[in-house]
């Protein structure tokens, strides 16, 4: 790890962690960032780098830079964002963290927003949701107004508001989770930082798993509805070509997912330094240094290979059958029956999340940790433990939520055709009606 800047501000207000992996085109986010309403001595701005590299476009930028961290992680160290929101927290002087998109487009009222909520209902933790614009007119990036980027090939404006605002269902798809997120800084040492785990590993997830784990702790999800972000094209913008860990479908991981339902509040792997600054919060920033990066986990983290041939594999096999999966970290496969289910090397087992009696049931002695050498065999050694009416109506209520999943698709895809081919044909919009003939076909 090296400090290429290290200017220390007394008592910033907000810390602004910016992330790079090498892949940045563009830092015009320090365009917006120079006309902010917040004071300067106010805003601490953090830049990390996983790699080495010093973009010449990011040197003319520096006198913006309070802290410029590279982690000179080796090359063939596949990208962890969670470790470095976790440098970000270690280092940070300001009250509140703001984790930021890097190449978005704030208003100049973006980090005095942020103070305000705070100041309001300072038991919370606060998400900033984000227009996006899919058209590729302003690639390079051009400096387009924040009008422009609401107009033509905006996916997601809903008369002036982001669609995930407007909405009241699935706000979980809807909303842009990984943004835009603040949290006070000594809630996120509370609740042992950003997770480790290597399902984090790459493209999925970001700050939201510590939006959930910090909800499970008691702290209120705000949205701000009058304070936005904007995002327009890049290439590999949806995590193309990346290594993307489990998730649900819609961009959501489910291990972060897996800890809302299960009110979990800790990582699954923790950072050390990170835990050190809970229990010593006046630890020397040299001895934070040593504990920050765990080098156990970069061999993992460079066996982005192997780690996607086994969940292919699990994938395509349903799960059912005993693959000869190897591998050296935990897999998280989600949960069933009030087990929570996971893979390591080639055993499967469950361990329970809580041992609750039903209602009307009669209590039964379950054991916490099953073991099976198949998928199938651990879920059914899982059943013998489940009441048979609990189990019966557990059935029942999947199989009503499948066909209830199954009709919300149904509509959301007429849905998004039909919006498509209305702003195709209101704007004469190429890149519109070509997406519309994508989503009905």
């Amino acid at each position: 790890m090296h400090f290429i800047k290290n200017n220390n501000k007394k008592h910033p207000k907000v810390s602004l962690v910016l992330l790079d992996w090498g892949v940045r085109e563009s830092f015009h986010i320090f365009h917006y960032l120079r006309n902010q309403s917040l004071p300067r001595d106010q805003l601490e701005i953090i830049f990390i780098e996983f790699y080495s590299g010093i973009p010449e476009a990011l040197k003319a930028q520096s006198d913006m830079l309070d802290k410029w961290i590279l982690l000179n992680m080796p090359e063939d160290c596949y990208y962890h964002k969670h470790l470095m929101y976790n440098v970000g927290i270690a280092f940070s002087r300001g009250k509140i963290i703001t984790v930021c998109d890097s190449d978005a487009m704030d208003e100049e009222t973006f980090t005095q927003s942020i103070v305000s909520a705070f100041m309001e209902q300072p038991d919370i933790v606060l998400h900033i949701d984000q227009f996006r614009n899919n058209s590729k007119m302003y690639y390079p990036f051009k400096f387009p107004t924040f009008q422009q980027v609401r107009g033509r090939g905006c996916i997601n404006n809903v008369k002036g508001k982001t669609r995930g605002i407007v909405e009241t269902e699935d706000l979980t798809h809807s909303r842009n989770y990984g943004a835009c997120m603040s949290a006070l800084r000594k809630d996120l040492i509370a609740i042992g930082g950003a997770d480790e785990h290597i399902d984090f590993l790459g493209h999925i997830c970001g700050p939201y798993d510590m939006t959930f784990r910090l909800s499970c702790m008691g702290k209120k999800e705000v949205w701000l509805e009058d304070e936005f972000t904007y995002h327009t094209w890049h290439p590999g913008q949806g995590g193309d070509n990346n290594y993307i860990g489990p998730l649900d479908g819609k961009h959501m991981s489910t291990t972060s997912l897996e800890a809302l339902k299960s009110r979990r509040i800790q990582p699954l792997k923790a950072n050390i330094g990170i835990k050190a600054l809970r229990d010593h919060p006046n630890l020397a920033k040299i001895e934070l240094e040593k504990l920050m990066v765990n080098s156990e986990s970069l061999i993992h983290w460079r066996n982005t290979e192997k780690l996607n041939e086994a969940r292919q594999r699990l994938i395509t096999s349903n799960l059912v059958k005993g693959s000869q999966v190897s591998f050296d970290d935990l897999l998280l496969l989600g949960e069933y029956n009030g087990y929570r289910l996971k893979l390591k090397k080639d055993e499967f087992y469950g361990e329970i999340i809580e041992n609750i009696p039903t209602k009307g049931v009669q209590k039964i002695s379950k054991p916490k940790i099953i073991k099976a050498k198949t998928l199938k065999s651990l879920q059914t050694k899982i059943d013998k433990f489940l009441p048979t009416k609990v189990l019966i109506n557990a059935n029942r209520a999947i199989e009503r939520s499948k066909k209830g999943f199954l009709f919300t698709h149904i509509l959301l895809k007429i849905r998004t055709g039909l919006g498509f081919g209305f702003r195709a044909l209101r704007y004469r919009d190429p890149e519109s009606l070509l997406t519309f003939f994508r989503k009905i076909s």
